[in-house]
């Protein structure tokens, strides 16, 4: 008895190995797979990348405008007028002092100054693009700050509105700040 159930039982040792095509398919789903996790890892890296980026232009962008926000509280202007007067293309004292941190800040990082074509720019529109430079600064010296004192009415507070960009992966990183005019007509 023991004879005849060894005969049905049809014995699988081959010594066959893969077929061509066994082989072809499985390297092809090897590579699918490693294509589609270097493509990941790669975008992984790119985003990151991008981010520190934008990250290190936000950081410039703040420094850009704490400088250009130190040159107008130096000048002490009182109102409009005499802002508007000041605040042009070739605004001296402000032009100045921001050339002069982004010129500081190409020597920290090894880059030397005079062979840069880079430079700080005003905007005079607030539109920022990368045709204009890699650091830009607008002013809006007309800005209305609007201040809450508990009644329904509240303050408008006049001053100058400093916006500074650093441009960055995608884009500009822009931060923006306000300095009240020395003189305001407080009214409700």
């Amino acid at each position: 008895m023991k004879s005849k159930l060894r005969q049905k039982i049809p014995k699988c040792r081959t010594k066959k190995g893969l077929s061509l095509v066994e082989l072809i398919v499985g390297v092809t789903i090897i590579a699918m797979v490693l294509a589609s996790a270097s493509g990941v890892i790669v975008t992984g890296y790119k985003t990151t990348i991008d981010n520190a980026t934008r990250n290190k232009a936000a950081a410039l962008s703040a420094s850009m405008n704490d400088v250009v926000l130190k040159a107008i509280k130096n000048c002490g202007f009182s109102e409009q007028s005499k802002a508007d007067e000041q605040f042009k293309e070739d605004n001296e004292p402000v032009y100045a002092a921001v050339n002069n941190m982004y010129q500081n800040y190409l020597k920290s990082v090894g880059v030397d100054p005079a062979t840069s074509p880079r430079n700080v720019y005003f905007s005079s529109t607030g539109n920022f693009s990368a045709e204009d430079g890699d650091w830009q600064y607008y002013l809006n010296t007309g800005a209305k700050r609007h201040l809450a004192d508990g009644t329904a009415l509240g303050i408008d507070i006049l001053g100058v509105e400093i916006t500074t960009a650093v441009a960055a992966a995608g884009g500009f990183e822009e931060i923006v700040s306000f300095v009240p005019y020395n003189d305001q007509s407080i009214g409700t």
